[in-house]
């Protein structure tokens, strides 16, 4: 379905909506919520972000400095010449924040390791942007990771990662970056203003198994159970404990990741009988997933392929119910960072009081909006509101 365009502002009446929000769990349904379409017109509008309006703390473990090699045509064992080169920061927590900052001004916080002079790159490109970011100085350096891309209008969009291994931290490094991020949630609670964290990625060597689980319990410690933020974990490796919390409210992975994180959790089919990386999910199945750990919604994409959603309702009676959104056709320039841009601009539109549906649009108009541009993450708030006219949701 598609909302009907109402103009909404962002006042009292929202405000309130958000204490709904985070008070409830869901709560989706009560709130005086605006559609994707009057959210995205105000960011076009240059709409101003007030203080109550609230703060994003993205999770940032592990950064890196991401350079990216355009070539015609990549052909791996022979020599290849880049026509261009570009360098960015990355890490899944720094490209939401960076995409979050697009969306609301001064709303994202990115907590993050750092190290040597890739690190201090990495923080000085962040200064540009005029995107704050909490550090922990670690010993060692941030890591570097490079994308190689073949674009020739002649041939089909090909994209190859190297990924460098992140340096470890310490047991002090570690403890210095929780105390940083509930220092930020208690700053956010002592002003009154709603709070989101997105958990995103992979930590680096020495941050444990209990880090994710670490974060999520001093999410209700630090504001209070009935207050807690709300929380977007980005996310499927070895994540059984963050979700055993029962502090996620929403889950944003592709639909490969699904299937993997189904396997590990026991959850539908067994490992000789897993189906095939691309197939949709039943509703049945995520239905175990939510109701297992308490989540609002999983929130699937899939490539250029159909997105989805499967969302906790409370009307007209309980149930888990599926959508799905079929995605407009863009001309991708660059795919670095557009998966975080869509976890980005769902938690955003969540937390200024969309319902999961609407704020899934949004995401996902954001992250087709940021295949339009060279950099990571990096988008038109113009594009994306073009883009949304596109995407509608539609029952399972």
């Amino acid at each position: 379905r598609r909302g009907t365009s109402r103009p909404a502002a962002l006042g009292r009446a929202s405000e309130r909506g958000f204490r709904v929000l985070l008070c409830s769990g869901c709560g989706s349904h009560s709130l005086p919520s605006m559609d994707a379409e009057a959210f995205l017109q105000q960011r076009v509008e240059g709409a101003a972000l007030k203080l109550e309006d609230g703060c994003l703390v993205a999770v940032g473990a592990n950064p890196c400095v991401q350079v990216t090699l355009t070539f015609d045509d990549f052909v791996p064992g022979s020599v290849n010449r880049a026509k261009t080169v570009q360098q960015a920061f990355g890490g899944k927590g720094q490209l939401v924040a960076r995409a979050a900052n697009t969306l609301s001004k001064g709303l994202p916080t990115v907590v993050q390791f750092v190290g040597g002079p890739t690190g201090r790159l990495v923080c000085s490109m962040q200064d540009q942007l005029n995107l704050a970011h909490s550090d922990v100085a670690i010993d060692g350096r941030t890591r570097t990771c490079t994308t190689l891309l073949s674009a020739s209008p002649a041939a089909k969009y090909v994209e190859t990662e190297l990924i460098e291994p992140a340096d470890p931290v310490s047991a002090d490094q570690r403890q210095e970056f929780l105390d940083r991020f509930t220092q930020l949630l208690a700053a956010a609670k002592e002003q009154g203003r709603p709070a989101a964290v997105a958990i995103m990625g992979t930590c680096p060597p020495g941050c444990g198994d209990d880090f994710y689980p670490a974060i999520c319990r001093l999410c209700s410690e630090t504001t209070g159970a009935q207050t807690r933020p709300l929380l977007l974990l980005d996310s499927h490796k070895g994540i059984r404990p963050t979700l055993e919390t029962k502090n996620v409210s929403l889950l944003k992975i592709n639909v490969e990741e699904f299937w993997l994180l189904a396997q590990e959790l026991g959850i539908g089919t067994s490992s000789s009988d897993r189906p095939s990386k691309e197939q949709e999910p039943p509703v049945e199945l995520t239905a175990e997933l939510i109701q297992r750990y308490g989540l609002q919604c999983v929130a699937l994409t899939n490539g250029g392929r159909d997105a989805l959603l499967y969302v906790s309702e409370d009307k007209p009676n309980p149930a888990v119910r599926g959508y799905r959104i079929p995605l407009p056709h863009v001309d991708v320039v660059n795919a670095i960072g557009c998966g975080d841009t869509v976890s980005a601009g769902f938690v955003v539109a969540r937390l200024h009081g969309l319902s999961l549906q609407e704020s899934f649009r949004v995401g996902l108009a954001c992250g087709c909006a940021a295949a339009l541009t060279s950099a990571p993450a990096d988008f038109r708030i113009a594009d994306a509101a073009r883009l949304l006219r596109d995407l509608r949701v539609c029952p399972l």
